[in-house]
């Protein structure tokens, strides 16, 4: 009979039962690495993962703060636009013909209607310097000209490329082109934040995975963890997919902020793991224990964060409410990846392996340290909220688009460029005169170019479109001194002059339409309070304003809504904050307590943003959902722990042993999110960096709520005269 290694007989069924064993603890994590493989190949295969922002930007056709802009399109017919500036020798004859060949290539795309230039408008140069209209529309000083491409729909992704290859090959020395416009500045965007998820999400996930390793020194938790989060993420996806939820701005950073709410889910359950294994390393399923063990508190925070998301069902824009949805979606998943995949994983590692530490004992030093210095710390957090405060009017919710764009690069200084002369951002005003039903008659155009003068004097807006500068352009041709208005109004409104009237006034001459070039570069000012002081000139010259739309109005929209749906969302978790703490803890102090840490995090993390004049802007403000995520996920550990203990709630001895036993897990998932994020502040697309930033600020900050805030608020009994003996030490 066969021996083993210290002599003794091996029974006949011993291999079998051993091999059996093995089946029982590896076969699982074959099976959910095979899993992760096939769907993350099927994502890839199916699931489109390039952002998409159309021209209603972020809004839905349903979402009342498009109806009006919808009204405007459907009224007026208006068309999409591209702006190409050309720099050059105008009176140069050789610019002249370029000119004239750029024009012509671009009216040869099918999906381009018609161009105005300086070769397709006025007579030549000269005829444009004296044209009221043309000097305003395609002249850029006596250096630049702009040739305008009127597009038939939104164009799609190989329309933007198709232009961009012909200013390519046309570019010459001399003769340099620069491209603008809304549906060019949201291709450059989605495709810089494409490239940017691309590259820096491989790179965090690489760099999520060495510090892991880093700290648990253990390849079965390493592997664990990447699998169950990279699975969530990827199920999230995928399902979104199915809810016919695009990729937007928003659901870009989505998979991203799943992974780590996956994170901060193994992480408790990790150190969990770690404290059984300590008391007894022959314990059989350890990795299951932990997880029933934390499983309580993972329910609370993912309830908490769940709610988080669906508040944001209820806004009125589209790519929010996507957001809301996707990431209710993507919560459910991440407590699936780490309670029903990690588990499997963690059960792999049969002994408790040597976690890193700084020093021997070096995390009961630290907690000690920090209990003595509870108070102080709480002091400066105090000081830092204050602070922060001060900053909170500084913040820019609604930044200039050149802020997508790093500064001085080529695309930016081309933006700043043509915005510089003239705008590019359209805003459009309908208006009715009250005095003059029909706006044909001579006195409603003296009124009219009046309002027409009054709006270009203000310093936000570039150059003005009407009606009267249309009239003023035709009256310059002989003859038209005879005619009526009504009369010039019928011939620009014919097929031979392209239909223009009717962008521009209704056929019954009751509406009239001003499209106004927004400067974004003098943008001082929130666009709302840009809107309202525009539709304040026109009221003052005693005009009606009936519409008001445009891609700079909805832009101003989408910020105010943004900055709504964070307090709006703010209020949402107090109630369920309030709700859930006090059925756990069956305490209003700890309540409160824990509501007042948690507002710790944004109120300085926006701070900070607005001391250093930093953008919130719709990509990097997911920032704060994640962590806001992580903190709650931390809290209700440090409450469920104290329950479970069956400790009294209001000690301080029971925050003291809270804090020190989820030193670890908090300091772990802290590092290795921080790890992974900063990464993303190495990019060269603005909006990245500063989603980067925003994860890393807020992260740092999460410990400083859970283990110093919560702890004194829920357990200090705030006395000066206390004897210090009695403050409980850590060993």
């Amino acid at each position: 009979m066969k021996k083993d290694k210290d002599g003794k007989p091996i029974h006949p069924l011993r291999s079998v039962r051993d091999w059996k064993a093995w089946l029982k603890t590896f076969l699982p994590v074959v099976a959910w690495l095979a899993f992760g493989v096939l769907i993350t190949a099927w994502m890839f295969a199916y699931v489109d993962l390039s952002p998409k922002v159309e021209s209603n930007l972020f809004f839905s056709n349903e979402d009342p703060q498009l109806k009006e802009d919808t009204e405007i399109r459907r009224i007026f017919s208006q068309p999409e636009q591209i702006i190409v500036s050309a720099r050059g020798d105008l009176h140069a004859a050789e610019y002249y013909e370029k000119v004239r060949e750029l024009s012509e290539d671009f009216l040869a795309l099918p999906e381009v209607f018609t161009v105005q230039s300086l070769t397709h408008g006025p007579d030549d140069v000269e005829d444009a310097l004296k044209s009221p209209l043309w000097q305003r529309v395609v002249l850029a000083g006596e250096e630049a000209s702009f040739v305008f491409l009127f597009l038939k729909e939104q164009p799609k992704e190989d329309v933007i490329r198709r232009i961009e290859k012909i200013c390519e090959a046309r570019k010459a020395p001399g003769f340099e082109l620069m491209i603008s416009g809304g549906p060019h500045i949201v291709e450059m965007i989605r495709r810089n934040l494409f490239r940017d998820l691309k590259v820096f999400s491989a790179t965090a996930l690489a760099l999520f995975s060495l510090t892991l390793l880093f700290l648990f020194r253990s390849v079965w938790i390493v592997v664990g963890t990447v699998a169950a989060s990279v699975i969530s993420s990827t199920l999230t996806l995928i399902v979104n997919q199915v809810l016919q939820i695009e990729m937007g701005f928003l659901t870009a950073n989505l998979s991203t902020i799943v992974f780590v709410l996956t994170l901060s889910h193994i992480s408790f359950m990790t150190a969990d793991w770690k404290q059984i294994m300590e008391a007894d390393s022959n314990q059989e399923n350890a990795g299951w224990k932990a997880a029933f063990g934390t499983l309580e508190a993972a329910l609370w925070s993912t309830g908490t964060a769940l709610l988080g998301f669906l508040s944001l069902f209820f806004v009125q824009a589209k790519s929010l409410r996507q957001f809301g949805i996707a990431g209710a979606v993507g919560v459910l998943f991440a407590l699936f990846g780490a309670y029903v995949i990690y588990p499997w994983f963690l059960n792999c590692q049969k002994q408790s392996p040597n976690f890193f530490q700084a020093a021997p004992n070096a995390g009961g030093k630290i907690a000690a340290f920090l209990q003595r210095g509870q108070r102080w710390i709480f002091a400066i957090c105090g000081v830092l909220v204050c602070v922060s405060c001060f900053a909170l009017n500084q913040l820019n919710t609604d930044p200039s688009l050149f802020t997508y764009f790093q500064k001085n690069g080529d695309l930016r200084n081309g933006l700043e460029y043509i915005d510089h002369h003239g705008g590019s951002n359209p805003l459009n005003i309908v208006v009715s005169d009250p005095e003059n039903p029909e706006l044909n008659t001579r006195e409603a155009m003296r009124k009219m170019w009046a309002l027409h003068e009054a709006l270009e004097k203000d310093p936000a807006v570039g150059n003005v479109v009407s009606t009267p500068l249309l009239l003023a352009e035709a009256k310059r041709s002989p003859l038209t001194f005879l005619m009526t208005n009504e009369l010039v109004l019928d011939i620009l409104g014919s097929k031979r002059f392209g239909d223009v009237a009717k962008y521009f006034i209704t056929e019954d001459r009751k509406q009239a339409l001003f499209t106004l070039r927004m400067n974004e570069g003098a943008l001082q000012e929130k666009r709302l309070l840009i809107v309202d002081r525009i539709k304040g000139i026109v009221q003052s010259q005693n005009f009606n304003v009936d519409l008001v739309g445009g891609v700079f109005m909805l832009q101003g929209r989408l910020a105010a809504l943004v900055s709504t749906s964070l307090l709006s969302g703010g209020a949402l978790l107090n109630i369920v904050i309030l709700a859930i703490t006090f059925f756990l803890a069956r305490s209003l102090r700890v309540s409160l307590a824990m509501l007042i840490s948690l507002y710790f995090v944004p109120i300085v993390m926006f701070g900070i943003l607005g001391w250093f004049r930093v953008p919130l802007d719709v990509i990097s403000a997911p920032a704060v959902n994640l962590a806001l995520g992580m903190g709650v996920d931390s809290m209700i550990h440090m409450v469920v722990f104290i329950k479970r203990k069956k400790m009294p709630i209001g000690k301080w001895d029971s925050w003291a042993q809270a804090s020190s036993y989820l030193l670890e897990p908090i300091f772990w998932s802290t590092l290795v999110v921080c790890a992974g994020f900063a990464i993303f502040m190495l990019s060269t697309f603005p909006p990245t960096q500063r989603f980067g930033m925003s994860v890393v600020i807020g992260t740092i900050l999460t410990p400083f709520a859970a283990l110093f805030i919560l702890p004194y608020l829920g357990g200090a009994e705030f006395s000066f005269f206390k004897n210090k003996n009695k403050r409980p030490r850590v060993k």
